[in-house]
């Protein structure tokens, strides 16, 4: 049996997602496979990295975290939900 090194590999249990200097995009996949609902970026900016726990907030107000912390700016498409600058 191989180690799993994803520390969200649970959240789906737990309802905690935890992110350590993770990069933006990552945490879009991370999110994503969550909430079951896209969460997109064209950023590929690698200083956009996230810290942070959250334990079974809305993706709402994930998502507005994320803007303030990161000052980027969250959109809803018809691709689903945009972090774009």
């Amino acid at each position: 049996v191989f180690p799993n090194h994803d520390q969200n590999y649970l959240s789906w249990k737990t309802g905690i997602l935890t992110f350590y200097d993770t990069p933006i995009s990552e945490v879009c996949s991370e999110l994503s496979d969550h909430y079951r609902q896209r969460v997109l970026t064209e950023l590929s900016d690698t200083s956009l990295m996230l810290t942070g726990t959250f334990r079974n907030e809305k993706l709402e107000d994930i998502m507005r975290t994320i803007e303030l912390t990161l000052n980027v700016k969250i959109d809803s498409t018809q691709q689903g939900i945009m972090i774009h600058r």
